[in-house]
């Protein structure tokens, strides 16, 4: 088989993840723009030119992650297409199926894993998450007392 790849479902997953990505990039842009044209249009208001200001910087740090992630598929994609031709060849060569649905239902599960976690990280939500439970004391409660009678 000439492109392996092709009939790859974990390469067409990074190959769908890579098309929303640009696809969410170019839309955040037309509002990056839509922003500062309206960042532009209120010099005169201090209190609209902030909340203006402060959207911006959240586009442009979401703009900015997107286009981290557009780099990674880019490249799992890339790694993907070597992966696949050796992976390929190791497995004609030994008459198994491929692509291997092993393979593919712990790809299916380490990514049902990643999309349940937090994106973000809360330093304060982790320590009380980890932080054992103190419990009450026994006298302060009155058990105690009653447990003697």
């Amino acid at each position: 088989m000439k492109d392996p790849h092709l009939v790859d479902p974990i390469y067409f997953h990074y190959k769908s993840g890579l098309e929303n990505t640009k696809q969410s990039i170019d839309k955040l842009k037309v509002e990056i723009e839509s922003t500062n044209s309206h960042l532009d249009k209120t010099e005169a208001d201090p209190g609209d030119r902030r909340q203006y200001l402060e959207i911006l910087y959240e586009q442009q740090h979401k703009l900015e992650k997107l286009q981290q992630e557009k780099l990674y598929l880019s490249q799992k994609l890339s790694d993907r297409i070597k992966s696949d031709a050796v992976e390929y060849k190791k497995a004609f060569d030994a008459k198994k199926t491929w692509p291997d649905p092993a393979e593919f239902k712990s790809f299916q599960l380490e990514n049902t894993l990643k999309e349940g976690q937090d994106k973000e990280w809360d330093s304060e939500k982790r320590i009380k998450e980890l932080t054992p439970k103190k419990e009450t004391p026994k006298a302060a409660t009155g058990q105690e007392a009653s447990e003697h009678h």
